[in-house]
């Protein structure tokens, strides 16, 4: 995303610079959700069929408030990547020296009641935060794109595309034990075309939904999709 945003600044085409950081942001957030999806509803029973039940009840809450932060990490990263490419980078510093002052101060404080749940909330806040409220606005002044605009474009639909995943997800993980990491591998695969379908009718645009299907073999294509 660095070199291609700083391309086509430097050719003059800013617009073309913005759709290519808004549809990075949204994919890469898009392909990321299913794996954070699968931390936060079964993560719980991940770490216990791969490290023992022992550890699977206090290593999956931990994961559970981490995978609130990791949420937004893929669309972050974009941000960073395209405000580096045009030479902004330098707004960025201050922040992230911001949220690591943040997370030491509230990891140090929230350890002392909460244990490593807390060294945990101490990161996820301060991410949240910054990512939130902070990272948006500087990337909108970057490009020239509303804060609500890039909210919508590189959370909001992601989100909205994976909840038949996370639904299906959590029916998996309480109602069909997995006895195997093979098992909940396979669990997880077979759930999966639901978050492909709901990428397609939610998180595509048309012209994405075309390109896509124009790139299949003729004898998969099907009218309908090339719309």
């Amino acid at each position: 995303m660095t070199p291609r945003v700083s391309a086509l600044e430097g050719a003059g085409d800013l617009d073309g610079a913005r759709r290519a950081a808004l549809r990075g942001a949204r994919i890469a957030t898009l392909v990321h959700l299913p794996i954070v999806v699968t931390f936060l509803l079964r993560g719980e029973t991940f770490i216990g069929l791969w490290m023992g039940h022992a550890y699977a009840e206090p290593s999956g809450h931990v994961l559970r408030i981490l995978s609130l932060a990791y949420w937004l990490l893929a669309g972050r990263q974009i941000m960073v990547s395209t405000m580096m490419g045009l030479s902004r980078h330098k707004a960025v510093v201050p922040v992230a020296w911001l949220e690591a002052l943040l997370n030491v101060g509230l990891s140090v404080t929230l350890v002392r009641t909460l244990g490593i749940e807390g060294v945990a909330w101490g990161t996820t806040i301060p991410y949240l935060l910054m990512t939130v409220a902070v990272y948006p606005i500087l990337f909108s002044r970057a490009l020239g794109v509303s804060v609500v605009a890039t909210w919508r474009e590189v959370w909001l639909r992601p989100t909205f595309a994976v909840i038949p995943f996370g639904f299906a997800s959590y029916a998996v993980d309480r109602w069909v034990h997995a006895d195997s990491l093979l098992v909940f591998f396979a669990q997880v695969a077979s759930v999966l075309v639901l978050a492909l379908v709901g990428a397609w009718l939610v998180a595509l645009d048309p012209l994405e939904r075309r390109a896509l299907a124009e790139r299949l073999p003729p004898r998969l294509r099907v009218p309908a999709l090339t719309k």
